[in-house]
């Protein structure tokens, strides 16, 4: 059975022939890890693991056996890999628009400012920063934070809040789907307006 050709081994899968759909999952497994390879960097911006893009590709692959039409004019190979392509990136589509729903809708602001534990000047801290700014108590910290949230653009607002969750710029780009410029220069314009109020205050 190792030297049937794909559409002998489709046939033989047909027939629910378990031998030759494992021959085939073996044949395909160096096709299905390169995507896989192929799309690691993607996983840091979702909450897929590298198992379940394999995963992914193992269904894809399935789905091309089940559907391949052999009087169209392609080879099983190209349609394989199209299948096991579209399935691996439909899955990283869905877990981006998923995280990034839940990251940008689900908490407000405020609730991210309220909380007694944020350091905001370690978030927005550059070369430039004055570790003093640290230095003020409770009523000039809320007041601080208060001020800031009136005038933050929303656009400001849903970077801050993924700043304050501890992703980085590369990662806020593509949550909002923004380049990496305009996200940076947008950190820049809340740093500075953190700045300018803080120094009001002092």
């Amino acid at each position: 059975m190792q030297d049937l050709n794909d559409n002998e081994l489709l046939y033989l899968i047909e027939q629910n022939n378990e031998d030759a759909e494992k021959l085939l999952f073996e044949k395909y497994e160096s096709v299905i890890k390169g995507y896989v390879i192929n799309n690691q960097n993607r996983l840091k911006y979702c909450s897929l693991e590298e198992k379940d893009i394999y995963q992914e590709g193992h269904l894809g692959l399935i789905h091309a056996a089940k559907t391949f039409n052999k009087e169209r004019n392609v080879s099983f190979y190209t349609y394989a890999c199209i299948c096991i392509d579209s399935f691996i990136r439909s899955a990283l589509r869905t877990a981006y628009r998923y995280k990034s729903k839940i990251l940008n809708e689900s908490i407000s602001l405020d609730a991210f400012l309220e909380d007694e534990n944020l350091n905001l000047y370690n978030i927005l801290k550059d070369e430039n920063s004055d570790p003093s700014i640290q230095i003020m108590n409770e009523e000039e910290k809320n007041t601080l934070f208060k001020n800031l949230n009136k005038v933050l653009t929303d656009f400001e607002k849903k970077v801050l809040k993924l700043k304050i969750q501890g992703f980085n710029n590369s990662e806020i780009s593509v949550f909002l789907e923004k380049d990496k410029r305009s996200v940076e220069n947008t950190v820049s314009r809340i740093r500075s307006k953190y700045r300018n109020i803080n120094n009001e205050l002092t």
